[in-house]
């Protein structure tokens, strides 16, 4: 008797063309040499600061990730507030590059922010102390806050 049933890996079978992988992958993957793992992308990186002058503590990628790196390994001319381009491996931080570009974009962004706050300051004059506020002279008034000075409070109808 003659049965109608379809095995799986039956070399009469014909592909499937909705399966996850076609025949033709299938021969390429067993065949290729294996890929070399990928190096994680470059991340920018600001050096926050440098603590006892040995380590730098840097602020890594958009969530800023705290890692802390040994000042010899940064690259020449970096020192606080500079920004770096560097891959995060499972063993630290390494290949790092300074971006000057990026640095120099920080450190303007940084100046016109105190010009516009110190042009700020200038519009406003400072109160002395010894110079009542909004008219209000306060040294009249005692300590219970009346005006009498005298400490006790007013009465109704008197």
């Amino acid at each position: 008797m003659e049965t109608n049933e379809n095995t799986t890996g039956s070399p009469n079978q014909a592909p499937n063309p909705w399966s996850s992988q076609s025949s033709s992958q299938s021969s390429t993957q067993e065949g290729a040499p294996a890929k070399k793992p990928r190096k994680p992308r470059r991340q920018k990186a600001v050096i926050d600061r440098i603590e006892e002058g040995k380590y730098a503590v840097l602020l890594v990628g958009k969530r800023e990730v705290e890692k802390v790196v040994p000042v010899e390994h940064l690259p020449q001319g970096a020192g606080a507030g500079s920004w770096l381009k560097v891959r995060v491996m499972p063993a630290g931080v390494t290949d790092m590059l300074l971006d000057e570009e990026e640095t120099m974009a920080a450190q303007t962004r940084v100046r016109s922010k105190l010009e516009m706050l110190r042009s700020r300051q200038s519009a406003f004059t400072p109160l002395s102390s010894s110079r009542p506020q909004n008219g209000d002279d306060t040294s009249q008034f005692s300590s219970s806050g009346d005006a009498s000075g005298s400490g006790e409070q007013p009465q109704d109808g008197q």
